[in-house]
């Protein structure tokens, strides 16, 4: 048990991290001559040795492993989930615009 612990643990440390997060972006439509706004996923990479301290005992280890293993699946449907319902309510407010111009 302990030598694919010890395994998991340098196969996860060696690595980094990403974590995604929602940014909102301003685009210029010509077509309709309005302003109006867009939200993509942005990629930020952490070091994943940051949190090693916290690891003392087996038990804290493998917590520690499986708290890093979830926060990149995690991230990407929490903020995914964001950015479709941003760019929903962007896209109707895009198309009002356009509308109210014409």
């Amino acid at each position: 048990m302990k030598l694919a612990l010890m395994a998991t643990m340098a196969l996860t440390l060696t690595g980094c991290i990403y974590v995604f997060s929602p940014e909102v972006v301003t685009l210029y439509d010509e077509e309709c001559d309005v302003v109006f706004q867009k939200m993509e996923l942005t990629v930020e990479q952490h070091d994943a040795l940051a949190g090693r301290g916290q690891c003392s005992g087996e038990e804290d280890c493998l917590a520690f492993v499986a708290a890093v293993l979830m926060i990149t699946p995690v991230s990407a449907i929490i903020s995914g989930s964001i950015v479709v319902a941003g760019n929903t309510a962007y896209w109707m407010e895009h198309k009002g615009q356009c509308l109210a111009k014409t």
